[in-house]
């Protein structure tokens, strides 16, 4: 008997508040990055802007292989507080795949 590929048993997949369309928060990621003198700012944050190109390719393939599999989106509710401001650090926009 043949054993299936993973991706032909994978039948549902959870995604706990991941940010599918990029977050507005990359931009303050790199300042903080920038910030400590620790780390640089890295290229690959540019990738997890908001509508970013990467996302975008990222959104459109992973729907060509993932057509049987259920989805299910997690988002935040309640806004996180740091530095003096409240905000979703993932929205509900962004964390829900557009099918």
């Amino acid at each position: 008997m043949r054993n299936p590929e993973i991706g032909q048993r994978i039948r549902c997949l959870f995604f706990l508040a991941t940010p599918h369309r990029g977050s507005d928060f990359a931009a303050l990621l790199n300042n903080i990055l920038r910030a400590t003198g620790i780390l640089s700012a890295r290229p690959y944050v540019a990738d997890l802007t908001r509508n970013s190109a990467s996302a975008q390719k990222i959104n459109k393939d992973f729907e060509i292989y993932a057509q049987d599999v259920s989805l299910w989106s997690f988002f935040e509710t309640l806004k996180t507080s740091f530095g003096g401001v409240s905000s979703l650090i993932v929205d509900r926009d962004s964390a829900i795949l557009g099918r």
